[in-house]
């Protein structure tokens, strides 16, 4: 594993939730086949899509945010059934319900249907999922966590941190490609945070690219030289190599534990520290 520890990186501060009237989804039945919810789904896109063009937005937002939790279901039950087009369409419903969100009308009075809209609850709405989520991922249960985070997303599709997560437990059950993807599609979106990038780093270095994880670590010890968990990721990696690169691995190492990090016997007794 890349990181020494690999949760505390993306403990960052909650982001406001959304939250939605219930409603029918096909999302909830786990039971149904890949192509099943595949055709679901994209029944769900066409509803969203054709309540949109006659201007229903509460309607399209809600359908869409369904298509969204079903597209997602798929990804992580069926990560490699149609993948491409899969993470295609989860694209376009963020993209959707981001911009119904953008022009959406003032708050409907409390009980309204249309308050299934982003953004209208209180601020750690929820923050319960997430830090369900993050007590799985530290007990090891990549599973259970992907379905508590899929709960948030349909609440929250673009909150960064649960987005963050995901991708967290991706790379826990070893779904490197996925990862990537979610950290990808984040850094189009914002600027490169440390959090973003030691988890791009994880997914590369699980992928078998050890020069992008070396060469992503190194970007963040540019804007944040002072991340311990970078310079102990960086000390992993390169422990394997020459001399040289060994020698660098031990710089790092001790820099990552003046910096707060925890020491760690097995890495000092390869390094010869």
């Amino acid at each position: 594993m890349l990181q020494h520890r690999p949760i505390t990186a993306v403990f960052v501060l909650a982001a406001l939730l959304c939250a939605r009237t219930e409603r029918p989804s096909v999302a909830a039945e786990t039971d149904l086949t890949a192509g099943a919810q595949f055709s679901a789904a994209g029944s769900l896109v066409k509803l969203a899509d054709d309540a949109r063009d006659t201007e229903d937005a509460a309607g399209a937002l809600g359908y869409y945010v369904d298509a969204l939790e079903t597209y997602q279901r798929l990804a992580v039950q069926y990560p490699h059934w149609q993948p491409k087009i899969t993470r295609f369409q989860i694209l376009y419903c963020q993209q959707q319900i981001r911009m119904l969100n953008t022009h959406a009308d003032p708050l409907p009075q409390a009980g309204s249907p249309s308050t299934l809209a982003a953004g209208r609850t209180e601020p750690d709405a929820g923050e319960p999922l997430k830090r369900q989520a993050r007590a799985q991922i530290l007990n090891h249960d990549p599973f259970t966590a992907r379905e508590t985070l899929l709960q948030a997303m349909k609440k929250a599709p673009d909150d960064v941190e649960v987005r963050l997560l995901m991708a967290l437990v991706q790379c826990q059950a070893g779904f490197y490609d996925d990862a990537l993807f979610m950290v990808d599609n984040l850094l189009e979106e914002q600027p490169p945070t440390t959090n973003i990038l030691l988890i791009r780093a994880t997914a590369l270095l699980g992928l078998g690219d050890t020069q992008g994880a070396v060469a992503t670590l190194e970007e963040i010890l540019k804007s944040d030289p002072d991340s311990s968990e970078a310079h102990y990721n960086l000390a992993r990696i390169l422990k394997d190599g020459n001399r040289g690169s060994r020698m660098k691995a031990l710089t790092h190492y001790h820099l990552a534990v003046e910096l707060g990090g925890d020491r760690d016997p097995e890495l000092e007794a390869i390094l010869g520290n």
